[in-house]
């Protein structure tokens, strides 16, 4: 469970660097923030990644319930590939910008 909210703060972190970084790497965000991946980033990387498995850890410890334990391991795998999967498509969403001088 301490694990998970080290995840997640690794996760916030990267993520405001990359916005505070400007450019393509600021697009990439707002593509998975508020953007064509959105929907994937919010429901498959927060919500299956992060929440359930948090409710589940949190929900076993007052009743054990085995089925329980897959439900939160099914969902941290599911997250972890929407979250790869979100972070190569952002940065193909990106635009690509040549400087010439």
């Amino acid at each position: 469970s301490a694990l998970r909210v080290v995840e997640l703060a690794m996760l916030v972190a990267f993520l405001a660097s990359r916005w505070f970084a400007g450019g393509a790497s600021q697009q990439s965000c707002s593509s998975l923030l508020s953007g064509q991946l959105a929907g994937l980033f919010w429901f498959g990387v927060a919500t299956c990644g992060f929440v359930i498995p948090l409710l589940t850890d949190a929900f076993t410890r007052l009743v054990d319930v085995p089925a329980l334990r897959l439900v939160g391991a099914a969902s941290t795998l599911g997250g972890g590939a929407c979250l790869r999967y979100c972070a190569v498509l952002a940065a193909s969403y990106s635009a690509i910008s040549i400087v010439v001088t």
